[in-house]
């Protein structure tokens, strides 16, 4: 016995007003059916004016990158069990039409990272880790899907220029190319919440990637402001305020009674 399961996709379409609206469609499931499978479905019996991208089928291109129930994912790498479904578009990606969005952001950010290190011969500011403090195996599955783009919650709120995404670092540093120092602070507007990794369908890590980075530039002295301010009162003072010690217990004397052995312990500097 065959059942029917219905799928809303929001679409998008320039030259229609409205541009962004919703339209459902009631399909038949199948047994190990996917969700690519069900869009196919729908462009090729009930609407031919779906958009949408897909090649490969077997999740190597990263052409197939949709939302589906506010979750980024694969469309020929996502089964279906049979419950309606919501299907949109990546985020944080311009939507051209439908489920397809303007790819070209993140590949001009790699470009222009990999390009800031060929136009700077010496004087590259952060190299990628020593091989044997990174996985480049594992970099090197990327298959440039944004899955990750469209998990991050930085790239919502960032403007590329100031975090470009966490696609770009493993492209770089997979293909064993170095960061120049006008990129090096980026890494450091990371959250470092691995929604990217747990999104990634390759098993790609760039948060830890992005972790790397940030090593290996704060080994260069290549921090933000906040962050070198912060370095340099502790390297100072020995403290996070900048004070000095001597002073820093002055509000204890305002306790009727000060803890035994307050200010006492002798801490031996680094």
């Amino acid at each position: 016995m065959t059942r029917s399961f219905r799928i809303r996709v929001r679409r998008y379409d320039p030259d229609r007003v409205p541009a962004a609206y919703t339209q459902e469609y009631a399909i038949e499931y199948r047994d190990n059916m996917t969700l690519l499978e069900a869009l196919e479905e729908i462009q090729h019996v009930h609407d031919s004016s779906l958009a949408f991208r897909s090649s490969c089928r077997i999740a190597k291109c990263g052409s197939c990158g949709v939302n589906l129930n506010g979750r980024p994912v694969l469309a020929c790498h996502t089964g279906l069990d049979g419950q309606d479904i919501e299907v949109g578009p990546l985020g944080n990606a311009p939507v051209v039409k439908d489920l397809i969005v303007d790819r070209q952001r993140p590949l001009e950010e790699q470009v222009q990272a990999i390009e800031a290190v060929r136009q700077a011969p010496g004087r590259v500011a952060v190299a990628a880790p020593p091989p044997a403090l990174f996985d480049y195996g594992n970099l090197s599955r990327c298959i440039g899907c944004l899955v990750c783009e469209g998990t991050c919650p930085v790239v919502s709120v960032q403007p590329g220029d100031a975090f470009p995404g966490p696609s770009w670092l493993p492209t770089a540093l997979g293909s064993g190319v170095g960061i120049a120092e006008e990129r090096a602070e980026g890494a450091f507007h990371c959250l470092l919440c691995g929604a990217c990794a747990v999104a990634c369908p390759s098993g790609v890590l760039p948060d830890g990637a992005l972790e790397s980075a940030r090593e290996a530039a704060a080994g260069r002295g290549l921090l933000p402001q906040p962050l070198a301010a912060l370095d340099e009162r502790i390297a100072r003072a020995y403290n996070i305020s900048g004070e000095p010690n001597r002073d820093r217990l002055l509000w204890a004397a305002n306790l009727a009674r000060p803890p035994s052995g307050m200010g006492r312990k002798q801490v031996e500097a680094v």
